[in-house]
């Protein structure tokens, strides 16, 4: 059962957020974002130093490596893709390099006729680019044909282009976001801690509205719609996230880490520490409890289930425990925190929580 909290009175509650140093919040959790993001492209350098490996030496062994690599910067950047605003959403990061939608026979057509150079990939449509298309190359095949299109095909060469440049890409995207972020670059850090009140402009109200919109995402485009909860019970495994390489729950688990990881704050203060000074409670427990307690209980779900696509055919109970769970945080989010923060829901609610 999820309970909601009475909201704070007026003006004690605006007395409250008077006193509590938001610029320094928002210092802490915009110096948070861009460790994320310089966490994601360390990530992303250890795949690219991996495939030069696996270009020396094409075996089973090497090739194993370059997918653990890729399996450790997926999960980094599912931690990060929550924080898509500022300069990650003005220059479309996420639409980048992780877009969701890979189209094949395009790429095949690419991979032939094109120079796969830095302007290429520059110029890529998001398709053929990024995520799934890695994901395509290192998975599409058995392990053995996939050593044999790395070493006697006749495109072994523009496949290892290919893959290359996509991680080149998806450096140069961190790259430029981490920049724009860094005191020493554009400092939209600056402008972040700068915008401390409770405004629909607001960086609280952005980073919050976030949070929410991901946690939304979650439930419903990742868990809700492929197992037909929210798709009128009709079960669509394709649109399962990373199917091609059965990650769909790793990527729900890292997600889910990094919206708690953005509530409790990894580099100081969090939106926990604001809540508990507004002492907003709920029969006497913390709204900074509550959640924890809910993180914990989603995290649960997750851990109970192995593969989500197996789960959906074969063990749903355990898919509908996880999609309530997260509907239930998402009231928590929506609901309790929002209101009691006095901030706005700023995106178009498709949810009617």
């Amino acid at each position: 059962m999820v309970v909601s909290c009475k909201k704070a009175e007026k003006p004690s509650d605006q007395a409250l957020f008077d006193t509590y140093d938001r610029k320094a919040l928002l210092n802490d959790l915009g110096n948070q974002i861009i460790q994320e993001y310089e966490s994601t492209l360390l990530t992303a350098t250890q795949l690219e130093n991996a495939v030069n490996q696996f270009y020396q030496n094409v075996n089973i062994s090497n090739l194993q490596n370059v997918k653990n690599r890729f399996h450790n910067l997926l999960m980094q950047w599912k931690k990060s893709e929550i924080f898509n605003f500022g300069p990650s959403e003005e220059n479309y990061l996420a639409q980048n390099i992780d877009y969701g939608i890979f189209n094949s026979n395009l790429f095949y057509q690419k991979l032939v006729n094109s120079v796969l150079d830095s302007t290429y990939f520059a110029q890529a449509g998001v398709t053929v680019k990024g995520f799934g298309c890695i994901e395509h190359i290192l998975y599409q095949y058995d392990e053995n044909q996939t050593i044999s299109l790395f070493s006697s095909d006749s495109l072994a060469n523009q496949r290892k282009l290919y893959l290359m440049g996509c991680i080149k890409e998806i450096q140069y995207q961190l790259q430029k976001v981490i920049q724009l972020w860094k005191p020493g670059g554009g400092n939209y850090l600056q402008t972040f801690k700068n915008k401390d009140g409770r405004d629909v402009s607001s960086s609280l109200t952005v980073y919050c509205n976030s949070l929410v919109y991901f946690t939304e995402y979650v439930r419903r485009n990742k868990i809700g719609q492929p197992s037909g909860i929210e798709n009128q019970g009709n079960i669509d495994l394709s649109l399962l996230e990373k199917r091609l390489s059965q990650k769909s729950i790793q990527c729900i688990q890292a997600n889910v880490e990094g919206l708690e990881n953005a509530f409790l704050g990894t580099y100081g203060q969090g939106l926990e520490e604001l809540l508990n000074h507004l002492k907003i409670e709920f029969n006497g427990v913390p709204l900074s409890n509550l959640i924890k307690n809910k993180f914990s209980e989603v995290k649960s779900h997750i851990a109970a289930i192995q593969n989500l696509e197996n789960s959906i055919l074969n063990d749903f109970a355990k898919v509908q425990e996880l999609h309530t769970a997260i509907k239930q945080l998402l009231v928590l989010l929506k609901v309790d925190m929002m209101s009691n923060l006095g901030l706005l829901i700023t995106y178009t609610d498709n949810d009617g929580d």
